[in-house]
């Protein structure tokens, strides 16, 4: 983090060679690549990479399933290619907790790292990087901890929505694995979805934007990505297929690349609607 960076703002492919010193016999670098002017949001980690002097290598980095971190290769010239791929996963949690004595507030940590603190419901925080595999959670809602949940293994190279519903004596939580990779289409450069919060609802919960269905997704799930075009504050994103309708929400705008979710929580009783620019 402290380091003078070898590289910077490399968009495509690198226009010159950086050139470091080192040994006949090798010299070991740990390399972190990270996103330009952010050195919070790491991308990739390669902990152990040697290179020789005289050696004339290329870094290859591609992104993941998950869209933003990225799996790397080091190529040698005329020379054998060696991967080094991601052992990262990003997270970050959408507090949906019913209000207790305190309001409703969420802190989670996954394998000892805290990937949200006293988090207001409802409210979705930033991605937070963590090792991927298996994860021991600890979650708390207004003081009181549980630590008895089961949750699948973060793969590698992909980002999740660890959604924290229901209440203090009974709370939930549903690992909901997020695709940021941005949309393909040339008219349709938008890519969204629903995810359903809704605690003491019923059934599945749907919006559309503009008029094009986001599908249908269940309590503690996610809808399938659709792709919708762009719009700068001109979009309405109305609810449907849900008992009592939170109010639309009006001059939105979705822009072009980018990747977002819609929002559907809250009590069922007073459900709230929030668009989440995701990527």
């Amino acid at each position: 983090v402290t380091d003078t960076a070898f590289a910077s703002a490399v968009t495509t492919l690198q226009a010159t060679y950086s050139q470091l010193t080192a040994s006949a016999a090798g010299t070991r670098w740990n390399v972190c690549v990270f996103a330009t002017g952010d050195t919070t949001t790491l991308l990739l980690d390669i902990p152990a990479l040697t290179l020789k002097d005289q050696e004339i290598a290329t870094l290859i980095l591609t992104h993941t399933t998950g869209g933003v971190l990225l799996n790397g290769a080091v190529l040698d010239q005329q020379g054998a290619m060696t991967p080094y791929t991601s052992t990262l996963a990003r997270v970050r949690v959408a507090a949906d907790a019913t209000a207790g004595t305190t309001g409703g507030l969420v802190t989670a940590t996954l394998n000892g790292t805290d990937v949200t603190s006293q988090a207001a419901s409802p409210s979705v925080g930033g991605y937070v990087t963590i090792p991927s595999g298996a994860l021991t959670t600890s979650i708390t809602i207004d003081g009181v901890t549980t630590s008895h949940f089961t949750l699948p293994d973060a793969a590698a190279g992909s980002d999740y929505t660890l959604l924290v519903t229901g209440s203090q004596g009974s709370p939930a939580a549903s690992l909901i694995t997020d695709d940021n990779t941005p949309s393909t289409s040339t008219t349709q450069t938008v890519k969204a979805r629903i995810v359903n919060g809704v605690n003491g609802g019923s059934g599945t919960v749907s919006a559309t934007i503009d008029s094009k269905t986001l599908g249908n997704a269940a309590f503690g799930a996610a809808s399938p990505y659709v792709t919708i075009t762009s719009s700068t504050g001109t979009s309405t994103v109305l609810p449907t297929s849900i008992t009592t309708t939170p109010a639309n929400l009006v001059n939105q705008s979705f822009t072009s690349g980018q990747v977002y979710t819609v929002f559907i929580w809250g009590n069922a009783s007073a459900p709230q609607l929030a668009v989440s620019s995701d990527r």
